[in-house]
């Protein structure tokens, strides 16, 4: 599944006429390997979210498939640094946040209820039903928001088991 997902990536660049564009990519190793076959002359960014080991074909190839590494902790470029066999400071860090200097919260709430969101894999590892729990607990004290949960729990699909049927069932 992982493999047709990758090419139909690949695919999409090649249409879009891609082949030298900065390619940015979040913790997906082998699509960041294909890519950088598929398109030498691309600039490919690979920022690491967490520490994901892989194949190991994958593990050997990464380091000459990027063009730039980064993470977003000391801790989780030092796994990668070593997992990956990059030189010691060969992954940038990359911190997760916001400028505050530059953005800032509108001067007036969009209209409608507050909408809180989860986007991304639904895994019970990324911690969808924390944040599920803490919004029923939320609402015991306060109205006027509602829930988002956006994603699957596989590679571009959704295959129903008992955590995502708690987390539907309680979403819905």
């Amino acid at each position: 599944r992982q493999r047709g997902e990758i090419a139909r990536i690949g695919l999409a660049l090649v249409g879009a006429h891609a082949g030298e564009a900065t390619l940015v990519l979040n913790n997906v190793i082998e699509l960041a390997v294909y890519l950088s076959k598929r398109f030498p002359e691309a600039f490919v960014r690979h920022n690491a979210q967490n520490c994901k080991p892989c194949s190991g074909r994958f593990q050997r190839q990464f380091p000459s498939a990027v063009t730039c590494a980064a993470a977003v902790s000391r801790a989780t470029a030092k796994w990668n640094e070593d997992y990956f066999r990059f030189q010691p400071g060969g992954i940038h860090v990359l911190y997760n946040g916001v400028n505050c200097d530059l953005y800032s919260p509108a001067a007036a709430p969009p209209p409608g209820p507050l909408r809180i969101n989860f986007v991304g894999r639904t895994g019970r590892d990324k911690g969808p039903d924390i944040l599920l729990k803490a919004v029923l607990s939320l609402a015991k004290r306060r109205a006027g928001f509602a829930l988002q949960i956006l994603g699957s729990n596989h590679f571009g699909h959704n295959q129903v088991d008992v955590f995502q049927s708690y987390l539907q069932s309680h979403t819905a």
